[in-house]
This record gives structure tokens, sequence and C-alpha cells, in this order.
């Protein structure tokens, strides 16, 4: 087998849009904006049950400014899961590659018969293909998930062409198969 020889220099947007693609593997990581929302309408109709006659008649009047707050709050939900968490999430690996001699510094990874290993001045390591349980490729990364939580990633702007993208494909199908989430 052939080696695919990566030399990469990690960004601040590499780990962020890793670490968010992680994190949003959890459904309820997905969904934390709906939690208000639900609240709000599950405390609204406990209100209605519990009220009595001029109590509902106030409830139904105030109608209107529950819908609007619960429209706001899913849509402000939304948009901070989407956004701004990408933002906040990016600025904190920056200040980490900025203060770590390690994070900021280039290294080659090397994809061979054994596994994905990588070295850099300050430090080596390999991980075996038997230790890895799962393997995604998304539009920018392919994630190397040794843990349901944890991946080692590659982003596709690092490879040298296309050939050894496809070439890792190959060799993931031909280790992984059905274990594999590969895009077409």
């Amino acid at each position: 087998m052939t080696p695919i020889i990566i030399d990469i220099k990690y960004t601040a947007e590499d780990y962020a849009r890793g670490a968010l693609f992680m994190a949003r593997r959890k459904w309820y990581v997905r969904y934390l904006y709906a939690i208000p929302v639900a609240t709000m309408w599950i405390t609204y109709g406990f209100a209605m049950m519990l009220a009595n006659e001029s109590g509902r008649s106030a409830l139904s009047r105030n109608l209107l400014i529950v819908v609007l707050v619960t429209v706001f709050i899913g849509i402000a939900g939304y948009y901070n899961s989407k956004k701004r968490s990408y933002r906040s999430v990016r600025k904190r690996f920056q200040d980490q590659i900025d203060s770590s001699p390690a994070m900021g510094e280039a290294q080659e990874l090397v994809i061979d018969e054994n596994g994905i290993s990588s070295r850099q001045s300050l430090g080596s390591g390999q991980i075996r293909w038997d230790a890895i349980i799962e393997v995604v490729e998304t539009e920018d990364i392919f994630f190397f998930f040794t843990a349901k939580a944890f991946a080692q990633f590659i982003p596709k702007h690092a490879f040298q062409s296309e050939e050894d993208k496809q070439l890792l494909r190959d060799i993931v199908l031909s280790r992984f198969g059905d274990k594999a989430s590969l895009l077409p």
C-alpha cells in the first residue's frame, strides 16, 4: 500500500468545524434551543388546566404574546446554536493555538497499512486501524472516531490531490465497509 502523506497546519477553523461536528452528533446538542420553547408551552398548558374560567380567559388573551415570545426564542436559539457558537468556539481554539506551541505547529500525517500517524518537532503519535470504530466523511473533513464523541480528523484542504482523497476512501471502505459513512 502506498502511504498517503499530508503536511498540515491545523487552523482554528479546522478545530472549530471538527469540534462542533463531534458535539452535534449528540441529538440533544442539536436541539438545545428547543428546551426554552417547550418549557414555555408546557407551563402555559398547565396554567390553562389549573386556571378557573376567568383565568383561562386572561391566559387566552395572552396567547399571542406567548406565541410571539416562543417564535422569538426559537429563532434566536437556532441562530445561536448555528452561527454564534461557531464564532465563539473558533475564538477559543485560536486562543489555544496562540498559547500552545504544539497546536500551532505544522505536522506530517502518514496514512498507511498500520493506521494514521502524526509527527511534528514536539511529538508524535499513531492511531492504529483497529482503534478506529467509525469513519465519517463530511463536505470538508474526514473523521476517524476512536470513541463515540472523539475523533482524529483530517480537513480535505490538506490533501495534495483528489487522487489522495479517493485513495483514502478506498482504504476506509476496504477496512470498515458499512461502518464508514462516506460521501458518494
